[in-house]
């Protein structure tokens, strides 16, 4: 709950003092709010994102890679 709290505060907010939370918080989450990271991190359009979701860009499920790729584009986009 703490983790969907703060991608919502991340995006109404568009406050990137909040990544280092949600990067920590990825690898002990559900597949499904690691992908609502993932969203957040490309919504929010933050170079300094793209190291993590190039990483992410590694799963080994496609869903994740696909939605990684969607957000590293649309941070290089910004």
């Amino acid at each position: 709950a703490r983790v969907h709290a703060a991608c919502a505060i991340a995006l109404l907010c568009q406050d990137t003092t909040i990544l280092p939370f949600l990067y920590a918080s990825y690898p002990s989450v559900s597949q499904e709010t690691q992908i609502a990271i993932l969203e957040v991190l490309g919504r929010l359009g933050n170079k300094e994102a793209l190291p993590f979701l190039a990483e992410a860009m590694l799963s080994p499920f496609r869903s994740m890679r696909s939605v990684a790729a969607s957000a590293f584009i649309t941070c290089k986009q910004h």
